[in-house]
């Protein structure tokens, strides 16, 4: 299954509730990226997991995306 936005915005609000939209976003933005799909989900994880207090939440979606793709 293809990585979307959509999920991995339900995945990443599964562990750190609604907040998940404002640092997906500014993520993306970061990387000057418009959509999340199976070739830059990685680096969006990437940039999500510099945030030292988010980074055990960041690591769970990120083997919950592995298992989907």
């Amino acid at each position: 299954m293809p990585i979307t936005y959509s999920i991995f915005l339900e995945e990443l609000k599964k562990e750190i509730g609604p907040l998940a939209k404002i640092f997906l976003d500014r993520a993306m933005d970061a990387l000057g990226i418009d959509d999340i799909t199976s070739e830059n989900y990685k680096d969006v994880l990437n940039v999500l997991k510099m945030n030292r207090k988010m980074r055990e939440f960041v690591e769970i979606v990120e083997k919950k995306l592995e298992e989907l793709e």
